[in-house]
């Protein structure tokens, strides 16, 4: 090492390279660190040599060089070591935590576990630094994983708490937009987004702003705030083009946005510009499908119905290969829908007869389904065939066992009208 140990007090030169250790990787020199607690391991027994492994452990993690030999020893000298001071004993407990977080299979319990004693050990440390908010993003994680906003929420108001510079706050923030976002209140966590947003830009960390920017916009769609969401999405553009990364998924955000706030020329511009990306880069069938869809809506918005019809189309056949059967089945229904206003029967029919094979088979949406078997009826009443009354039948029956009294009435109500056509 470039450094001399003679100016740290400590009683041994295994505990002086620890001490080394810990400054280093305080200052975030984790390559020195690592080096320095190393020969820590080697020169140090018993609760030094438990310390000296949570830092070899911590910036392995750093370095992205965790391996499971690093979690069994740290495991193993951690259950066999005396009583830790806090700081060091939250130390190792969080080096345990990160270790375990980068393994294929995350034990969530053990995770949770060591960071929440983490947290409490710091509590007991006369300067706990950072470590408070490292444990509490584990368990705010932890709770987003397991989609438990209540849970998510009570531990992003600690970590906001804790936090002691702009980065820190910034990732709280989002954190808590999320907790919010879950708990139905969007319109709370767009404000905190924007935030997040707001301090990684001035602190120019263009990686998180990038995707704490697509957050605020799709934060900013919940909330209704589409000028906003708009807004956010085109910004997204710009940091993508100026970090040289692709900007497809902004351009895609960018996109379906102009189509929900019936910008649609330019929207279909820019959605033939996304389609045709996503096949030259080999985008799942379901990606693709989902920009055909949008893009179908956008055509139709401007009377350029064939093509819609086109569009939908090859959107379904999409939805078909990757197994979509609801997707499938809506992309079918709104093709059919450009049909019947055409009094094009016979192709409504086609196109509605594979939507309802579709929700028949997924019995996912419920209404979705009820939608598609009316048309279908309704359809097959035009065409003169009174087949359309088993299918009437089916769908009262449906929602009649299901308890679904507002379509079951509805369904009544369109075989009545199909019966009239039918004469």
């Amino acid at each position: 090492m470039a450094f001399a140990l003679s100016d740290i007090d400590a009683p041994t030169e295994g505990e002086q390279w620890l001490l080394r250790a810990e400054e280093l990787f305080t200052a975030e020199e984790f390559v020195p660190a690592l080096s320095a607690a190393n020969q820590a391991v080697l020169a140090t027994s018993g609760s030094a040599r438990v310390a000296a492994l949570g830092v070899v452990a911590a910036c392995c993690v750093q370095l992205g060089q965790a391996e499971p030999f690093d979690l069994a020893a740290l495991e193993r000298e951690s259950k066999a070591s005396a009583a830790l001071p806090p700081r060091l004993h939250a130390i190792t407990l969080l080096a345990h935590a990160e270790v375990m977080w980068r393994q294929s299979f995350r034990d969530l319990e053990n995770i949770h576990a060591s960071a929440g004693l983490a947290y409490l050990q710091a509590d007991l440390a006369e300067d706990p630094g950072s470590i408070q908010f490292r444990a509490l993003r584990f368990l705010v994680q932890i709770a987003y994983d397991a989609g438990d906003a209540a849970r998510m929420l009570e531990f992003g108001d600690r970590l906001r708490a804790s936090a002691r510079n702009r980065t820190e706050q910034a990732e709280a923030h989002t954190f808590h937009a999320l907790a919010l976002s879950g708990l139905d209140k969007p319109a709370e966590a767009l404000r905190s987004v924007n935030r997040a947003v707001d301090l990684y830009q001035a602190i120019d960390v263009t990686e998180r702003l990038y995707s704490t920017t697509i957050l605020s916009g799709r934060i900013a769609v919940d909330a209704r705030e589409r000028p906003i969401a708009l807004g956010r999405f085109r910004d997204a553009v710009t940091i993508a083009d100026q970090m040289g990364i692709d900007n497809s998924e902004a351009r895609k955000a960018v996109a379906n946005t102009l189509v929900a706030t019936e910008n649609h020329t330019e929207a279909i511009g820019m959605l033939t510009e996304v389609y045709n990306h996503e096949t030259s880069t080999g985008a799942s069938p379901e990606i693709r499908a989902e920009s055909l869809e949008f893009m179908a809506h956008s055509l139709a918005a401007t009377d350029q119905l064939d093509a819609a019809i086109q569009v939908w189309t090859m959107a379904a056949n999409l939805y078909t290969e990757a197994r979509a059967l609801d997707d499938l089945a809506r992309a079918s229904h709104s093709a059919a829908a450009i049909h019947t206003q055409r009094d094009e029967h016979e192709a409504a029919r086609a196109a509605l007869t594979i939507a309802a094979a579709a929700v028949r088979e997924s019995e996912g949406d419920g209404a979705l389904y009820v939608n598609v078997l009316q048309s279908l009826g309704t359809t097959q009443a035009h065409l003169g065939d009174r087949s359309a009354l088993t299918i009437f039948d089916e769908v009262a029956a449906e929602t009649h066992q299901n308890q679904a009294t507002w379509l079951w009435a509805a369904t009544l109500a369109a075989k009545a009208r199909a019966l009239h056509i039918l004469g």
